[in-house]
C-alpha cells in the first residue's frame, strides 16, 4: 500500500514539474511542493534533477537517473539490490 502511495503522489509532483497539470505556473509549483512534502522530494530540487534526465537521456555519464545517488540508487546487477528498490 505504500508504495502505490507514494507513486501516486510521485506523479503528481512529476506532473506539476513539468508544468502540465495546471493551466498556469505558478498552480503547478504550489501543488508540487504538496506533493513534493507528501512524498519527500523537495519540488526544487526534483526540477533540476529530471531537467538534466531530459537533456542528457541516455548519457551514461551525465544523466541523473543512470547514476547511482541517495534517492535513486544503482539497482543493474545485483538482486539485493533490487529487491531493496
Amino acid at each position: 500500500f505504500c508504495g502505490y502511495t507514494i507513486s501516486f503522489l510521485f506523479m503528481g509532483l512529476h506532473e506539476c514539474v513539468h508544468h502540465t497539470a495546471f493551466k498556469t505556473p505558478r498552480y503547478n509549483d504550489i501543488v508540487a511542493y504538496l506533493f513534493g512534502f507528501a512524498c519527500f522530494r523537495p519540488p526544487i530540487h526534483y526540477r533540476y534533477y529530471h531537467w538534466a534526465h531530459h537533456r542528457f537521456t541516455g548519457n551514461k555519464s551525465k544523466d541523473p537517473e543512470l547514476y547511482s545517488t541517495f534517492i535513486d540508487f544503482d539497482i543493474s546487477g545485483s538482486l539485493k539490490n533490487y529487491c531493496l528498490y
